[in-house]
């Protein structure tokens, strides 16, 4: 055994010297684990938030073969994931698309990003409409070994622009009946008819639910007649109580009445030569009826307060949304003004029977909110545009042009999807529309309909009748009279 002849000291400080090697190895070594651990971490957050994520990943080698994809770009082309992985893009896009993937892949090569819309092929043989962001990926040499890409599936969005696209060529409004968008074979005929009668001086009397757009008709009326350069004055006979309607429509002299400090001329002598819409014509009162007979029948009439007897020259077109015949029958409309008002009718049919004029309704409204500011919306996904046809639309065009501009305010992407509908809507939406008894009468069915709408109106403003008559798009006092006519205590709906 050779003899270490080295001193105590010299022992001593070699000692030290493998101890703090000792304890720097130890250091090293845990330094390491915590790298290591950080690096795990690290790889399960991206794993997790790879396999979760909504948007298409993959991963291709430098000869474009797949090396992995994550579940949403699974799902979206329809393959197993063992099937995807080592298969070349070729086989899944056009050799048009390739040959302009292989030359953006020359772009990779130089270490540039592509961004681009592209078409992909699923394994049902569906065609996809793709955005594609991808970005190579290099070795520390600074070679060229492959891709990463997110890719996005806008295949909706597409589809969506297209039939905007088709919908716009087909909105030609026909001439004459601004603000009238429609196909339907139902509106085609009541264009028709319009046109047929515009430049007759008899009267007109316009059916149909509240909503239908009975004022266009009857603009469209106007408009296509002699009378056209001529005023049209429109006046909703239930929204004013019978004294003021009196004069707004008769004129008055100055001292008529108490508040009456100068003459004014009424509507009806105001519209001299042009046309006088009535709407709501069944809320007038008896006595307003007497006098509205006798400016039919005469031409004449005289102002509230005054003697003197004025001709007047115009044509006078009414809108109900009940039946006038009903009302003749309970004693609350006379008989005679009925027949001078009625000479020739037209019926407007509700929204629910025209449920292909709907698409073209929305482009047209969603046209014009686009014009009103910045945002810009390109059109409806199909799904919402199927719920919206599925709606029975009580409140007919004007309840679809409110929850068009509803989704519009609430729509953050370029397309309204179904999550901005309300919920009634997508609720209902989702069954066959209008559903109710067949074995019942028309006359049946529709007082069922109403009776049911009147009472869920109710139902949802607790009872408040100004706000449940508001939204059916009725004056206060019509929608009482509705409501009295099927049995409904608007108080008992309170508190609910």
């Amino acid at each position: 055994m050779k003899e270490d002849n080295r001193s105590r000291e010299e022992l001593l400080e070699e000692l030290v010297y493998l101890r703090q090697e000792v304890a720097q190895f130890q250091v090293s070594k845990e330094e390491r684990l915590q790298v290591e651990e950080a690096l795990r971490m690290s790889q399960e957050r991206y794993r997790v938030l790879v396999e979760m994520a909504f948007a298409g990943i993959s991963l291709t080698d430098s000869h474009e073969n797949l090396t992995f994809v994550n579940p949403a770009m699974v799902e979206m082309l329809g393959y197993g994931e063992d099937e995807l992985v080592g298969m070349n893009l070729s086989e899944l896009a056009d050799m048009e698309e390739f040959g302009r993937y292989r030359d953006l892949t020359q772009q990779r090569l130089q270490g540039l990003r592509n961004y681009y819309e592209s078409r992909l092929y699923r394994k049902d043989g569906q065609s996809l409409n793709v955005l594609i962001y991808a970005s190579p990926l290099t070795a520390l040499d600074g070679s060229f070994e492959g891709t990463v890409a997110v890719v996005l599936d806008i295949t909706q969005y597409r589809r969506a622009e297209e039939e905007n696209i088709r919908l716009r060529q087909a909105l030609r409004i026909r001439p004459g009946f601004s603000g009238i968008v429609a196909r339907s074979k139902g509106m085609e005929q009541v264009m028709d008819l319009v046109e047929q009668i515009a430049d007759s001086a008899s009267s007109v009397v316009i059916e149909g639910e509240t909503g239908t757009g009975k004022e266009l008709i009857a603009g469209s009326l106007h408009h296509n007649s002699s009378r056209r350069n001529a005023p049209f004055l429109p006046i909703n006979c239930g929204a004013l109580p019978e004294h003021l309607l009196e004069s707004e429509l008769f004129g008055h002299e100055r001292g008529a009445f108490t508040g009456a400090y100068a003459r004014k001329v009424g509507l009806l002598q105001a519209a001299q030569g042009g046309t006088v819409f009535l709407d709501e014509i069944s809320t007038l009162s008896l006595d307003l009826q007497v006098k509205m007979l006798r400016v039919l029948q005469e031409r004449k009439l005289r102002r509230v307060g005054g003697n003197e007897f004025i001709d007047i020259d115009i044509r006078v077109v009414s809108a109900t949304n009940e039946s006038l015949e009903k009302i003749i029958e309970q004693g609350h409309f006379r008989r005679d003004l009925y027949y001078r008002l009625n000479v020739i009718t037209i019926v407007l049919p509700p929204l629910r029977e025209r449920l292909e004029d709907i698409p073209l309704l929305v482009e047209h409204f969603l046209e014009g909110l686009n014009q009103k500011g910045d945002k810009q919306i390109g059109g409806v996904a199909q799904e919402t545009l199927e719920l919206l046809q599925n709606y029975a639309w009580p409140g007919n065009v004007r309840e679809l042009q409110n929850v068009v501009e509803r989704a519009f305010l609430l729509t953050e992407s370029g397309i309204i999807g179904p999550e901005v509908l309300p919920a009634t809507l997508v609720q209902q939406g989702g069954e066959a529309p209008f559903a109710i008894d067949t074995h019942l009468s028309f006359v049946g069915a529709r007082k069922s309909f109403e009776s049911e709408y009147l009472g869920q109106l109710l139902q949802e403003y607790g009872g408040n009748v100004t706000r449940a008559a508001q939204q059916a798009g009725l004056h206060r006092s019509s929608f009482q009279r509705l409501i009295k006519k099927y049995g409904l205590e608007a108080g008992a709906f309170r508190g609910k």
